[in-house]
């Protein structure tokens, strides 16, 4: 029993390595492009002039 238990926690930590570093690199990537996309957002005119249209609106003034 005892070559079945060194081999079958061999096999298991192989897998639970790979799990593991699928998880963080799929992690990782996705984290990546979501903050790239967010950059990418405010480079468009369209974007820009939405920011520049409400930012030019006057907030709070005495009437």
């Amino acid at each position: 029993m005892f070559i079945w238990d060194f081999v079958a926690d061999k096999i298991l930590g192989q897998i639970v390595d790979w799990f593991y570093g699928q998880v963080v690199g799929f992690l990782g990537n996705f984290f990546s492009e979501m903050g790239s996309m967010g950059a990418e957002l405010f480079e468009m005119n369209w974007v820009q002039s939405v920011v520049l249209f409400f930012s030019s609106i006057p907030l709070g003034g005495a009437m």
